[in-house]
């Protein structure tokens, strides 16, 4: 730890370079995350995990209390027809104030064997001292579809639009998971 915190010294100070240029050394800058920071980084963590693990309460704990009701159903039939996985990749907080803060997220959610590779702004709101999901907004959005086999009832398009998600659930009186209108189709935090 000295030897680190010396070599670090060296750096700052100049000492340690390795070219003759006059320009002044960098300066080394660590920070620290404030405490509305890491809990902007626990909500999306929790809700990652409670994906993960098809935990519909826990999941929709990371969520502004008026976004709730609406999410519930959509989320339970999207745990009970797939397997879900969700790998967060990269995150960045853009802006944030008191009650308010902007996150950009690349993440990939794997639905039974469909990748969907999503670039997100999730906005947050604190509500009783706790950073909330209340949005999100999809920038782009990639999917890929395994091969079809030849027993199955779709083509080599992939299945044909239905009234569930991907074609795929053709139980009468279930309604879709995604409203017509929603073009952005599948993401984590609706």
């Amino acid at each position: 730890m000295i030897a680190v915190v010396t070599a670090l010294a060296a750096v700052s100070a100049g000492v340690a370079r390795s070219d003759d240029s006059a320009d002044p050394p960098a300066r080394i800058r660590m920070t620290i995350p404030d405490q509305d920071e890491i809990g902007v980084e626990k909500c999306i963590d929790t809700a990652v995990n409670a994906a993960n693990n098809e935990d519909l309460d826990a999941f929709l704990g990371c969520f502004a209390t008026s976004r709730r009701a609406a999410i519930r159903r959509q989320m339970a039939l999207v745990f009970v027809r797939h397997e879900i996985s969700v790998e967060l990749v990269d995150k960045h907080l853009i802006s944030r104030d008191k009650d308010r803060a902007e996150l950009a997220m690349s993440y990939t959610t794997t639905l039974s064997e469909e990748i969907h590779e999503v670039v997100s702004l999730v906005e947050l709101r604190q509500e009783n001292d706790r950073w909330l999901i209340r949005g999100e907004s999809i920038v782009s959005k990639t999917v890929k579809r395994p091969r079809q086999s030849s027993s199955s009832a779709c083509g080599p398009g992939g299945c044909p639009p239905g009234p569930c998600f991907g074609g795929q659930c053709g139980v009468p009186g279930i309604q879709p998971v995604f409203p017509p209108g929603n073009k952005a189709g599948f993401n984590i935090f609706p």
